[in-house]
């Protein structure tokens, strides 16, 4: 398997979004398809991307070349940055916001925080997740971290068991209440390790 890394640029913008999305395996779609009327969660997603100050703004991404596309993603950054944009709370009625709230309330302190991590299908299984983390891991040592942290769904069996094989150790569960969504009633878990990864 021949595969680069690289930082992500503007011209990806799409590309990471696609696979923010897959990540989040419908979160972001409950919570934001709609909130602007006839606005999807896609376009929102694009304009955090392409956003200078949003720490999922595209500079935080690294991807995965191999055979001529992108086929990873692994976008992290600072925990302290980690929650929902002021613009987006204020967009939010409540009753949408209130499910969420554990889960923005579950702020991993002092850590480097991996917002998604994907992999495409016709790559997964390689080694590629363990190798885009390692990256992160790089990424957060250099900015003086000590730990990687994340938010898993609770019944994503391969992503627990390589995230434990790696160090990581579960720090709190939450409640997350999508409604209609594909997952109406789950569990998100927040878990830690120490840099560098096991």
């Amino acid at each position: 398997m021949d595969i680069s890394f690289r930082i992500g640029e503007a011209a990806d913008a799409e590309l990471i979004v696609d696979l923010i999305l897959e990540a989040g395996d419908g979160l972001f779609e409950c919570l934001l398809d709609g909130v602007v009327p006839g606005i999807r969660a896609k376009q929102l997603l694009r304009m955090a991307v392409k956003g200078e100050e949003s720490p999922l703004n595209y500079g935080n991404a690294i991807l995965a070349e191999g055979d001529g596309a992108v086929v990873g993603l692994a976008l992290s950054y600072p925990a302290s940055e980690f929650g929902l944009h002021p613009v987006l709370q204020s967009l939010l009625p409540n009753a949408r916001l209130e499910p969420f709230k554990p889960f923005f309330d579950s702020r991993p302190p002092d850590s480097w925080y991996l917002n998604s991590l994907s992999v495409v299908e016709a790559f997964r299984g390689k080694g590629l997740a363990r190798l885009l983390l390692g990256c992160c891991g790089d990424l957060a040592l250099s900015a003086g971290q000590s730990k990687l942290s994340l938010h898993v769904w609770a019944d994503n069996d391969a992503a627990l068991k390589l995230y434990k094989t790696l160090g990581f150790d579960e720090i709190e569960r939450i409640p997350v209440r999508l409604g209609g969504s594909r997952r109406p009633d789950s569990e998100m878990v927040l878990m830690t390790a120490p840099l560098p990864l096991a």
